[in-house]
């Protein structure tokens, strides 16, 4: 149906305070700075797309029933409670900081295996987690149900939209907008009940004309992957990593601290 684009990962930290004779202002600024940085330091999100029993191949796409367990197994005795995506958008806003351990799970593209085999995971150790719905896919082979989407924003599940057909919303028309916005939020919102106002970016591509639209639409927050946090509308650059089946438990937290940090 569609095709993963390469990622670019990199960083910037730099940070620049200008000197003034005035120490005040010196002191604001690196108050300021200080601030702005603990502001974007980032709950670890975790990014899971296609899960398999038996035949498969593990990747930054595909994960094993058996290793998707053990990740979340493992965070269960690390410590870590999950979070839903209004806990990211409040902590990322400094409207309420989230201590301790803290991780999101998430699962892209409406898989029949989220609601087999990924729910039922997460809910065996007291998680839950954040599905984000490719309309188009909906009750087609493989994929998830209106009733399954249903169930799982029943059982505490958070129902994210992830567009109509996975398109690159940096490169889609002006008309285009409804088709993979507004429509597919009214149709997840019909189907759930709850309002749906966050969003992952396909291919986790987006710029601030993009932010900008989403934000526009009613979206109040959306993830992106692995590109730097923004200062302006930090909200809807929120990172996510993408998890690799072919990690152990321990990698995978060697990334998370890696690409989020300690806290």
């Amino acid at each position: 149906m569609y095709k993963y684009a390469n990622e670019s990962f990199f960083m910037n930290k730099n940070t620049i305070i200008p000197y003034h004779k005035n120490g005040i202002l010196i002191l604001a600024l690196v108050l300021l700075s200080i601030s702005f940085g603990c502001s974007q330091s980032q709950i670890p999100v975790l990014c899971y797309h296609n899960i398999y029993k038996i035949s498969g191949t593990p990747g930054p796409l595909y994960i094993n029933e058996k290793t998707l367990e053990k990740h979340i197994q493992f965070m269960s005795e690390k410590g870590y409670k999950s979070v839903m995506p209004e806990d990211i958008l409040n902590h990322t806003l400094r409207i309420k900081l989230l201590e301790g351990k803290n991780v999101m799970f998430s699962f892209d593209d409406t898989r029949l295996m989220h609601y087999t085999v990924a729910a039922p995971l997460l809910e065996k150790y007291g998680y839950r987690g954040t599905f984000f719905i490719m309309t188009v896919a909906i009750g087609k082979k493989n994929y998830m149900t209106k009733k399954m989407i249903r169930g799982l924003a029943d059982r505490g599940h958070s129902i994210g939209l992830h567009t109509y057909d996975h398109q690159d919303l940096r490169k889609i028309s002006a008309g285009e907008w409804k088709n993979q916005i507004d429509r597919p939020r009214q149709m997840l919102e019909d189907i759930t009940g709850y309002n749906i106002c966050y969003l992952a970016y396909p291919y986790g591509a987006c710029n601030k004309k993009t932010a900008g639209e989403v934000r526009k639409r009613g979206i109040s927050a959306s993830f992106q992957l692995a590109s730097p946090m923004q200062q302006t509308w930090s909200e809807h650059f929120i990172r996510r990593l993408m998890v690799s089946g072919t990690w152990s438990p321990q990698r995978l937290e060697n990334e998370m601290m890696a690409m989020f940090g300690k806290k």
